[in-house]
């Protein structure tokens, strides 16, 4: 698979997941939201990931390690450095920060 229908197939899920939280049946997940994360953090598609981590904390969800490394890593890849450390400073003031990053 390329690059680009990786990248195509996340935004996809993407739309796929922002019509699954209308529905009155869902219910916010973690998981759902921290593997979206990353993999829009993977594709360097930082202000989605970006956006959708915003959405994570206003449903009182908090990222793991995992999610923290990939955001950290992907503004880093972006040439972001700014926004990398606010995402490290935010991992520092969580309620449970992870112990460690993932390498």
């Amino acid at each position: 698979m390329s690059e680009l229908e990786r990248q195509e197939e996340v935004v996809l899920a993407v739309k796929v997941f922002k019509v699954i939280r209308k529905q009155d049946w869902y219910r916010p997940n973690a998981y759902l939201h921290k593997d979206l994360i990353i993999a829009l953090a993977k594709c360097q598609k930082m202000d989605d990931a970006m956006q959708l981590w915003e959405d994570m904390r206003k449903e009182n969800l908090f990222p793991n390690s995992q999610t923290y490394t990939e955001m950290i890593r992907g503004f880093l890849r972006q040439g972001s450095p700014v926004d990398a450390m606010n995402i490290y400073e935010d991992m520092m003031k969580s309620p449970e920060p992870p112990e460690e990053l993932v390498v």
